[in-house]
């Protein structure tokens, strides 16, 4: 993961997405209208594939950012229609799937293949589970929300390697998370303000939590009231280190 991809393509938050990467063909249409009717059936807001329609020098910078940020990764190896007297994989989809094995889970996608597919599946990936189907897409919704359930986010690469930078910090970081997070009893607000009276030290933590992403700034309830948001990949990275909110009090 190069310090690059991570600047400019990891959010803090993930989308309640299924990113589908598959190729851009007319033919595919319908197949991925029934794509996203499963993925809303599984508790995800919808399934998204690139725009067709958005110009080339986009296209590269829209697939990163979805394969970084998509909840759930979902990768189609059927034959591809634009190939179809040759019989062949797409490529831009080879490439993707590599992309996402290079920087996500493997627990964090799924691999389709039609049961008619006729191409070869390249050697170096023959030996990653996948699911062939038939054209109804039969047993999608079931892998789908299986792998769903199986998902700890708190164990991907991107969460381990921040928590092993913020492991560094023991002492700079312990009295802010106990006070604002750990013991903060499960279901209570978290969230907590700027103190202008902060010292320096605490105020050089804060700022450390803030470049991890772990932090977010946001206001209050007046504009002028700042305040430091626990992000999603915040909470996770601390589950990762066994960090745990208290019990939620009766």
């Amino acid at each position: 993961m190069s310090k690059a991809y991570l600047e400019n393509f990891w959010d803090t938050e993930q989308k309640n997405v299924l990113f589908v990467l598959m190729p851009f063909h007319k033919k595919l249409d319908k197949k991925f209208k029934a794509i996203n009717t499963i993925a809303k059936k599984v508790g995800l807001e919808c399934a998204e594939r690139i725009d067709r329609n958005l110009t080339s020098d986009l296209i590269p910078n829209k697939i990163l950012y979805n394969i970084a940020n998509s909840k759930f990764l979902l990768f189609d190896l059927s034959d591809d229609p634009k190939h179809y007297s040759c019989k062949q994989i797409n490529g831009s989809v080879l490439y993707e799937l590599g992309m996402a094995r290079a920087i996500r889970e493997e627990s964090d996608m799924l691999i389709i293949r039609d049961k008619k597919s006729k191409s070869t599946i390249p050697f170096n990936i023959q030996q990653l589970p996948r699911h062939e189907l038939d054209e109804t897409l039969n047993g999608l919704e079931r892998l789908l929300r299986d792998a769903l359930e199986n998902q700890q986010w708190h164990k991907g690469k991107r969460v381990r390697a921040t928590a092993e930078k913020l492991d560094m910090y023991p002492f700079m970081l312990k009295n802010i998370i106990n006070e604002h997070y750990r013991n903060i009893p499960e279901g209570e607000p978290d969230h907590f303000y700027h103190i202008p009276s902060t010292d320096l030290f605490t105020q050089l933590s804060i700022n450390r939590l803030l470049d991890f992403g772990i932090l977010r700034l946001g206001t209050g309830k007046q504009a002028t009231e700042l305040s430091y948001n626990w992000t999603p990949f915040g909470r996770a990275v601390l589950k990762s280190l066994n960090i745990e909110k208290k019990p939620k009090t009766q």
